[in-house]
């Protein structure tokens, strides 16, 4: 996550937002096609208070940190 938000903010200081539509997309991609799909049972199944549970919901907060972060200048404009 670290990694994506500082080459996407390097592409913005350069202006090239083709390039941060594309990482972002990538990376929705990889996410969603790894880890969402394997946390998934653990969202749904598990109890509230289960580490496991509470682990991903970190990760699912820190994309959406990440989307915000990244995303957030672009939406004016679109």
């Amino acid at each position: 996550v670290a990694q994506v938000k500082q080459e996407t903010f390097a592409d913005y200081d350069q202006l090239h937002y083709a390039s941060v539509v594309k990482r972002m997309t990538l990376f929705v991609s990889n996410f969603s096609g790894l880890h969402v799909e394997a946390m998934k049972d653990s969202l749904y199944c598990d109890p509230a208070s289960d580490p496991l549970r509470r682990a991903n919901q970190y990760a699912l907060y820190e994309a959406l940190k990440l989307f915000a972060c990244v995303l957030g200048p672009m939406v004016p404009h679109t």
